[in-house]
């Protein structure tokens, strides 16, 4: 079991909840991929986007004060993901996703290969499949 805002999650909710952000990623980068094609053309330059992914607990709700709210997680599993964001720019993938995550997502790591990293703010290194485009475009639904 996990929390989440308070309440207890089923670990059964980490499978769908991977598949979502799978799907997400996908969808974030056709759109995103199609924007930059547009701002390339009138600008001159595309925009640079990644995706990180990694899955677990997180400490969920709101958070601020005096009517300035906002919704948001906050953890290791967050700060990974963040960390996972970056390592994107440095390997030029669409979604850097972690090993736990992407068998989660039923992404079966024998089409995508695993690497082994570095994440800065973890003591140990983090297996991880780098996707680009193409690759996440094939995952499909």
């Amino acid at each position: 079991e996990m929390k989440a805002n308070g309440e207890r999650v089923s670990i059964d909710a980490l499978e769908p909840a991977c598949r979502k952000a799978v799907r997400a990623a996908r969808l974030i980068d056709e759109r995103m991929r199609a924007w930059s094609a547009d701002f390339e053309a009138e600008f001159g330059q595309p925009l640079g986007f990644g995706i990180g992914i990694h899955a677990g607990g997180a400490a969920v709700g709101e958070v601020g004060h005096r009517g300035v709210r906002s919704f948001t997680a906050v953890g290791e599993v967050v700060n990974t993901a963040s960390r996972l964001q970056d390592q994107t720019k440095v390997h030029g993938a669409a979604l850097v996703i972690s090993a736990f995550a992407a068998r989660n997502a039923g992404i079966a790591q024998a089409d995508v290969p695993v690497r082994r990293i570095q994440v800065r703010g973890r003591e140990e290194p983090l297996d991880v499949l780098m996707l680009d485009s193409a690759s996440l475009s094939g995952l499909g639904d």
